[in-house]
C-alpha cells in the first residue's frame, strides 16, 4: 500500500508538468499535393521565371526532340547552388512546348531526367505538374511538388526583313503543402502550412505579404465530411488563437508546427478611427486582425505592413455598406511605449483622371485612402451600381451624363 501511494503521488505531481510541456512540443503534419492546388488552397502565388534559349553552362542535357529548347531556373535555398535548372521541349517543330525537364534529384544535370508531359496545352500556353522534386531536409531529402504555367506570345511582322518571334513567360508555384490536426490549449484544430512565395521553404517571414509563407487554422469539426473553414494567417514569431498569443515555430521543411504560450510580450498601442471595425497588419511577427475598441488597438512591437481595414455601416433602408482599404505602400513601425496613429478610415478621396486618344476621351474614377491604399466599396457584399459622370461646358451647349463600367 505504501508503494502504491508513493507511485500515485509521484504521477499526480507529474501530470501538470506533462500537460504544460506537451503544448510546446512539435506536432507533425502530413504532406499533401493536388492537381487542383488553385482551388484547394484558394489561390497560390505564381513566380515568374526568366526564360532563355541559351544552354546553361556545365549542365548535362537530355536529347531534345525540337531544335530550339528553352531553359529557366527555379530558385530555392534548399538546393545546393541555389536553384534547379528546367528545360522546355516539344514533340513537333511548331506548336506549344509540351515537355518539361527539371533537375528533380538536385544533382546538377538534366541528362538523367525523364520529361513531364503537359497536362493541358493550347496554341499560346501549356500547363505542367504537379512535378515531383526532392529537396534537402534536416534528415535527408524530402518530397516537394511544383506546378508550371507557360505563356507564349507570338509576334508576326508583316514588314519585309523582320523575322517573326515569340516571347515566353514561365510561371512556377508550389503545389505541395502540409496539413493535419493539432492540439492547442486542449482544443483540436486543423492546421495547414503552405509555401506561399514558392521557393520550397515553409518558414519565410518578411514585411510584405508576398514574402511570407502562410499558416491557416480551422476549428476541427465533429463531422469529418464537413469542409473546414480555414482562416489564413502568416508565418512569424507569433500566432493568435482563441484570443491568446502563442510563439510559433515552423521548420523550413514545413512538416511540423510548435505552439508555446507567448507569455509577457511587449505590446504597442494604436489609435484608430472609431468607425473602423477591423485592421489587418502583417510583418515578421506574423499577421494580426487587430481588435478595435473605442478607437484603440494593440499588437506586438515591431514593423508591419497595413494589409486591410474595414468600415461597416447600414443605411436607412437596412442595406449593409462596407468600405475596405487595401494594402498600404508604406510600412508602419509600432514602437514600445508608443501611441501610433493609423491614418485609416473615412474620409476617402475620389479621383477622376482623363486621357485623350485621337478624338476619344477616356475617363477613369478611383477611390484612395489617406496612405495611398486602394479602396473598394460594396453594398450587401456586392459592388453597387457604377457611378455616373456628368460633363458640360461653360455655355451648356454640351451637357451629357455617362455611367462608368467596372473592369
Amino acid at each position: 500500500m505504501i508503494r502504491k501511494c508513493a507511485i500515485f503521488t509521484f504521477v499526480g505531481l507529474l501530470l501538470p508538468l506533462i500537460s504544460s510541456a506537451a503544448l510546446a512540443q512539435e506536432q507533425w503534419l502530413q504532406y499533401r499535393t493536388s492537381t487542383g492546388v488553385q482551388q484547394d488552397l484558394a489561390g497560390v502565388n505564381w513566380l515568374s521565371l526568366a526564360v532563355s534559349y541559351n544552354k546553361p553552362a556545365g549542365v548535362g542535357l537530355p536529347k531534345f526532340e525540337c531544335d530550339k529548347p528553352a531553359f529557366a531556373q527555379w530558385r530555392s535555398p534548399r538546393v545546393k547552388g541555389g536553384g534547379l535548372w528546367i528545360a522546355l521541349d516539344r514533340q513537333h517543330k511548331l506548336g506549344p512546348y509540351d515537355r518539361l525537364y527539371i533537375d528533380s534529384n538536385c544533382d546538377g544535370s538534366l541528362a538523367d531526367e525523364q520529361p513531364s508531359a503537359a497536362t493541358r496545352t493550347a496554341e499560346n500556353y501549356a500547363e505542367f505538374g504537379p512535378v515531383r522534386i526532392a529537396l534537402a531536409g534536416e534528415d535527408g531529402p524530402t518530397t516537394h511538388h511544383l506546378s508550371f504555367f507557360l505563356s507564349v506570345t507570338r509576334m508576326v511582322f508583316l514588314t519585309e526583313g523582320m523575322a517573326d518571334s515569340e516571347r515566353m513567360n514561365l510561371y512556377a508555384a508550389s503545389s505541395g503543402w502540409y496539413e493535419g490536426s493539432v492540439t492547442v490549449n486542449g482544443k483540436k484544430w486543423l492546421c495547414r502550412v503552405t509555401d506561399e512565395n514558392g521557393n520550397g521553404t515553409f518558414n519565410d517571414t518578411g514585411l510584405y505579404p508576398s514574402q511570407i509563407d502562410r499558416i491557416s487554422v480551422a476549428r476541427a469539426a465533429g463531422d469529418s465530411s464537413e469542409k473546414p473553414n480555414f482562416e489564413t494567417g502568416y508565418v512569424g514569431k507569433y500566432i493568435e488563437l482563441d484570443g491568446a498569443l502563442y510563439q510559433l515555430e515552423v521548420p523550413r521543411e514545413g512538416d511540423c508546427v510548435k505552439f508555446t504560450p507567448a507569455g509577457d510580450v511587449p505590446m504597442a498601442a494604436m489609435r484608430i478611427s472609431p468607425d473602423v471595425s477591423k485592421v489587418t497588419i502583417v510583418g515578421e511577427n506574423g499577421g494580426f486582425n487587430v481588435r478595435v475598441a473605442k478607437g484603440e488597438g494593440k499588437a506586438p512591437v515591431g514593423k508591419y505592413t497595413l494589409v486591410q481595414w474595414q468600415v461597416e455601416r447600414k443605411d436607412a433602408g437596412g442595406a449593409s455598406w462596407q468600405l475596405t482599404g487595401g494594402q498600404s505602400p508604406a510600412p508602419v513601425d509600432l514602437a514600445a511605449g508608443g501611441d501610433t496613429a493609423l491614418a485609416v478610415g473615412e474620409p476617402v478621396t475620389a479621383t477622376i483622371q482623363s486621357a485623350k486618344n485621337g478624338d476619344v476621351f477616356y475617363v477613369t474614377q478611383s477611390l484612395a485612402g489617406h496612405l495611398g491604399e486602394s479602396i473598394t466599396l460594396t453594398c450587401n457584399g456586392q459592388l453597387p451600381p457604377a457611378p455616373k459622370l456628368h460633363v458640360t461646358n461653360a455655355d451648356k451647349s454640351y451637357d451629357q451624363s455617362f455611367t462608368f463600367q467596372y473592369g
